[in-house]
């Protein structure tokens, strides 16, 4: 493998940087498919700090450079064996390599957004490598004076390494902290269940707090095989599991000594846990944490481990009673330089999931009832869950056709299958805290057996563009009162037409009034018999529109439908938007054309 002339640039710039020595040329490791260059570094650190003034390390490069992620790791020997903030678990990693697994950060906090126009970094080819070089000697100077980690900076959690395929997943917010915070239990069971569509996921339901308080439930949508159910063990410590500087245990005997330091007696806990049945086979190790370093606890974090297997009998001079099995098992099992095997866990309460993006706390909480799963429905549905809705119901009679498939959220084996419960299955599998209701049945349902959902909606949204409809949602008994919604498209979904009351009976006469003349601007506009059939003979013509301007539109009306749902109109609102084009044909945008009640 030849060096290619940016990465030599990179590395030439290396002899420009005051106190870093290149003691030997780059490597190249296939399996990493990096090249390695050994460096030592000179850096104003602490006198008997914990780190020395000089220290080795090396520096990974890909082939790509710079466009390809660097790393900076310290070397196996004359380089750094403690783990820091800002820094991977620092273990000794591949026997075949020179430098440790303890990985630090270089980069800064815009560089996950991958773009470089967003950060500070250095994008040439001579400087980008120094610029990481130079970071690393800071992260030296600043880890000997403790000072990584200042109050007010983001808290970071210790880097867990873990080298299994399971992971741990639980609900914790800032509600359930309160009940860990009134409930005083250090340690008792908790309830696990299999993610139904990822068999290496478990995802714990309740704790256990002990007898005669209310367990601590993880809230979950539908989503989780109850046949896979296990029960484990917990504690909880008062703070993070830590050896300092930042290292979260690789043994028993730094876990025991940790949780000693909390006054948490963990062979006491273990002893009846792997003794006597269910035999436990995982401890999840749970502490508060805040938002920000020096700031108020926010929510619990949960650290996970695998437990050895129990088998007794395997040495002798032991007792065959409960005293026996537990010092075979301390003694075969979990002794003090046992390493510890720790297992990945999240936190996938909806409030950390959603971060990216989501609707607000009135649209989020608000029961929602949506006519029609067809294109709109089908979309507007899935837009709504996965933007945190957190009661969903569909209602529709229809079944699905091929012709449907070009602009619908449901696929090819769901042909002949009812859409709305297509629909719903579809939306429980793509969130997780999402209660989802298909009603397979036109609207309105039998007055006498109205279905709960319907009953219990404070959002109600027809997406169906048939007029039958309104007059049903128009004729029906709501029995309280609701905010409506209706999404419409023109032809072509040109136009979106959006109206919104709030009452406890839907206006749809005034809805009417809106509409007609928008419908006959397009029936001027448009031939009837040039509509597209599906096939020949007979049919009716069927809505022509596309599924990008379908879904493109749909998604404009999200932001109303939020606005609605959290400032419900005392008036009726009526609103049009509209694509736009340039002179030329091309597609400049969307355009809000009407907005009568709408206030400015």
């Amino acid at each position: 493998m030849q060096l290619n002339d940016k990465l030599r640039a990179g590395l030439s710039s290396l002899a420009d940087l005051p106190g870093v020595i290149t003691s030997e040329g780059p490597k190249w490791y296939s399996r990493e498919r990096r090249w390695a260059v050994h460096l030592r570094i000179a850096a104003d650190t602490v006198d008997s700090g914990p780190i020395p003034r000089v220290t080795d390390w090396f520096v990974l490069v890909g082939d790509d450079y710079p466009d390809d992620s660097i790393g900076i790791f310290p070397a196996k020997v004359g380089g750094i064996t403690q783990t820091f903030p800002h820094q991977n678990f620092n273990g000794v990693g591949k026997p075949d390599c020179p430098w440790r697994t303890g990985k630090l950060c270089t980069w800064t906090e815009a560089a996950p957004l991958r773009r470089r126009g967003y950060d500070i970094e250095p994008a040439e080819a001579s400087s980008n490598l120094a610029w990481h070089v130079e970071r690393a000697r800071t992260w030296i100077e600043l880890a000997s004076r403790d000072e990584l980690v200042e109050a007010g900076d983001y808290y970071e959690l210790p880097f867990v390494p873990s080298g299994e395929i399971t992971k741990v997943v639980f609900a914790e917010s800032g509600a359930t902290l309160e009940q860990w915070q009134v409930s005083g239990k250090r340690c008792g069971e908790a309830h696990m269940e299999i993610l139904e569509t990822a068999s290496s996921i478990l995802a714990v339901t309740r704790f256990d707090v002990g007898k005669g308080r209310t367990a601590i439930d993880q809230e979950w949508g539908r989503g989780l095989d109850s046949r896979g159910r296990q029960s484990v063990v917990w504690v909880r410590s008062e703070s993070a599991p830590i050896l300092k500087p930042y290292q979260v245990p690789a043994s028993w005997g730094e876990l025991r000594q940790v949780l000693k330091e909390q006054s948490i007696d963990l062979d006491k806990l273990l002893r009846s846990a792997v003794v006597a049945p269910p035999n436990y086979t995982m401890l999840l190790i749970g502490f508060p944490i805040p938002e920000r370093v020096d700031g108020p606890d926010r929510r619990m974090h949960w650290l996970a481990l695998r437990l050895p297997d129990q088998i007794f009998g395997i040495q002798s001079g032991f007792r065959n009673n409960e005293q026996g099995k537990w010092l075979e098992y301390k003694q075969s099992a979990i002794p003090d330089g046992a390493a510890l095997q720790w297992i990945t866990t999240e936190n996938w309460h909806q409030e950390e999931i959603s971060v990216r993006g989501r609707l607000s706390d009135v649209a989020a909480h608000s029961p929602t009832l949506i006519i029609g799963a067809g294109a709109v429905g089908s979309v507007l549905s899935e837009m709504l869950a996965r933007a945190g809705v957190r009661n969903l119901a569909v209602i529709d009679h229809d079944l699905l056709e091929a012709g449907n498939l070009v602009r619908h959220t449901l696929q090819v084996s769901d042909i002949g299958r009812a859409k709305a419960t297509g629909v719903a299955d579809r939306l429980r599998d793509a969130t997780l805290h999402t209660q989802v209701t298909g009603l397979d049945e036109a609207f309105p349902p039998d007055a006498a057996q109205s279905p709960e959902c319907i009953d219990s909606a404070g959002v109600v949204i027809d997406t169906t563009g048939d007029d039958e409809t309104i007059a049903a949602m128009s004729r029906f008994a709501w029995r309280n009162s609701k905010t409506f919604i209706s999404v419409s498209l023109g032809l072509h979904a040109r136009r979106l037409y959006f109206f919104a009351a709030h009452g406890t009976s839907f206006p749809g006469e005034e809805f009417t009034e809106h509409l007609q003349p928008w419908l006959r601007l397009e029936r001027e506009d448009y031939d009837p018999n040039e509509l597209p059939r599906d096939g020949p003979g007979c049919w009716h013509p069927r809505h022509p529109a596309r599924i990008d301007d379908v879904w493109m539109m749909t998604a404009a009306a999200v932001r109303l439908i939020e606005w609605a749902i959290g400032s419900p109109p005392t008036v009726p609102i009526f609103v049009v938007l509209e694509q736009q084009e340039s002179e030329g044909g091309n597609f400049t945008g969307i355009r809000m054309i009407e907005s009568d009640g709408l206030p400015r």
